[in-house]
């Protein structure tokens, strides 16, 4: 089975290098079928595969269609873990395209996937996947200069303590932070926090 999904990867992969991309589709969905046959950790690497090669073509359409699939897909087989991964993606991509309406509704559905059953953010169990949201809204909210909301977000970002955060999620806030203090004339705390980014 594990042949045929990395037959299918290379199918892919060549189908995107010589620009066939009416294949694709069908070929990811079929590339998703086999992905019960072989475990979570080689599923995950080939559809992180796949999306990676996706994401580097300008077929946007294209790029969106297989994320949406592999969301539903993803939500159907209840893989909380790569769903949230595949989104946190979907919306770095997004920002970097500048398309924020579409990273405001990804970030709305990360938020309310980590909250617990009454509906209150879990910051015990979830801190790090907080962390990662934190720092998509703060990208958001430093490209729309909303600082009322990337300030409220920052004091969230601050109050976590359950969390082991990549570094590079910390440099992101701690540098949004950073340029929003400068905003507010806040140079000390800018100096502080443009340091803890690079550190």
């Amino acid at each position: 089975m594990r042949q045929k999904e990395n037959a299918l990867k290379q199918v892919i992969k060549l189908s995107c290098k010589s620009k066939q991309y009416e294949r694709i589709v069908s070929l990811y969905t079929l590339l998703l079928s086999y992905a019960n046959a072989v475990t979570r950790n080689v599923a995950e690497k080939g559809i992180n595969t796949v999306l990676d090669v996706l994401s580097s073509t300008s077929e946007l359409k294209l790029m969106e269609q297989c994320y949406e699939i592999t969301l539903k897909y993803l939500e159907k087989m209840n893989n909380e873990r790569l769903w949230f991964k595949t989104n946190t993606k979907l919306a770095k991509l997004l920002l970097d395209r500048k398309e924020l309406n579409k990273v405001s509704k990804i970030v709305k559905a990360l938020r309310s996937a980590c909250k617990d059953s009454q509906g209150i953010d879990d910051h015990q169990r979830k801190g790090t996947q907080w962390m990662e949201i934190y720092a998509l809204e703060t990208q958001l909210y430093s490209e729309t200069k909303n600082y009322k909301k990337l300030k409220q977000v920052y004091d969230d970002f601050l109050k976590i303590k359950s969390a082991i955060p990549h570094p590079r999620i910390v440099g992101i806030i701690r540098e949004c932070g950073g340029k929003m203090h400068m905003k507010m004339g806040k140079y000390e705390e800018a100096h502080k926090n443009f340091f803890e980014a690079f550190k």
